[in-house]
């Protein structure tokens, strides 16, 4: 019988969870010298956290960077205001692809607290951990009230939907204001970016270099090797998930800067946007103006088209009203 059916079936009552075959990878996972974090207890049974501090300045968090107001992260995103915390969310999967066999093994949660950024590691060592990575993880969520991702509403919240839902869990994923930054990034950053992965971002936009990380592809390969009691590079999965937690707090502070101190035409126009519908028609103004001097220079990298067409409705009402 399989881990996730005898999980299941012990939720249900219809076996005791002493019955449940023992984990064969607790063993090696435990040890920290192979693996960092601790084992935790929850409702749901054992899972492998670890937690970790990043301040500004560490790895790819800017050595200026500090908690948005909600306020600034209104602007970034183009909504209203919004009280509460925000979180960033990163998952690693077993596969990119979707399906009842595609594990979601290890979550990465992010938050300010004081001066730096923690990020909180969750890992199912086992298909029979997965009930408490899902039971810890919705724990968390609940203390915040939005969410930041990279490419996040297309892979890493579906993905987490989706073992909820083959776990047979009532609780559903907090409906969020889902911030995410890739689409946002390319807009912003049209132009500087070699692709529109986040290891492009940290190298273009946070100039942080990763050395001797492991490819996001290989982490796979790792956990399924960890299934097999192999766990000496689990801590390399967890340390390349970590720099992606932290690198969205990296990115959405520059993000603001760019926003205020705008070095293309591309981000001129955005910050035209953003100015306006911020109710800031002054500063709109002056990012209007910039835009279109930086559009006419020589060496103008052309913006994406759909900031472009939304900056010209902005620019003809902004006309207007002066």
């Amino acid at each position: 019988m399989s881990g996730m059916l005898q999980a299941k079936l012990a939720r249900l009552g219809l076996v005791q969870r002493s019955e449940a075959a023992p984990l064969s990878s607790v063993a090696v996972a435990g040890r920290a010298e192979l693996m960092p974090g601790t084992e935790w207890l929850t409702d749901a049974g054992p899972v492998w956290v670890h937690e970790r501090r990043f301040a500004p300045g560490t790895g790819p968090l800017p050595a200026t960077a500090r908690k948005l107001t909600s306020q600034e992260r209104s602007v970034i995103f183009r909504r209203p205001p919004r009280s509460g915390e925000t979180v960033a969310f990163d998952i690693e999967t077993t596969s990119l692809s979707s399906g009842a066999g595609v594990h979601t093994f290890l979550v990465g949660l992010g938050w300010w607290e004081d001066d730096g950024v923690v990020v909180r590691q969750v890992l199912m060592r086992s298909p029979i951990e997965e009930e408490a990575l899902l039971s810890h993880v919705l724990q968390v969520l609940q203390r915040f009230t939005g969410l930041l991702s990279f490419c996040g509403r297309g892979f890493d919240v579906p993905r987490f939907r989706d073992r909820l839902a083959y776990a047979g869990r009532s609780e559903r994923l907090p409906v969020f204001p889902h911030d995410d930054l890739a689409p946002l990034s390319r807009q912003v950053f049209a132009g500087r970016l070699a692709d529109g992965r986040l290891g492009s971002a940290e190298r273009c936009i946070l100039g942080f270099q990763r050395h001797e990380d492991l490819p996001g592809a290989e982490c796979p390969r790792e956990w399924f090797a960890l299934q097999r009691g192999q766990a000496h590079r689990m801590a390399a999965v967890m340390e390349h998930n970590a720099l992606d937690v932290v690198s969205l707090f990296g990115l959405e502070w520059m993000l603001l800067q760019e926003i205020a101190h705008p070095k293309t035409a591309a981000a001129a126009m955005f910050s035209t946007l953003a100015c306006m519908e911020a109710g800031d028609l002054p500063s709109a103004v002056r990012s209007m103006r910039f835009a279109e001097a930086l559009a006419q220079g020589a060496n103008a990298a052309p913006a994406p088209v759909g900031i472009t067409q939304a900056f010209e409705r902005a620019r003809r009402r902004l006309t207007s009203v002066r």
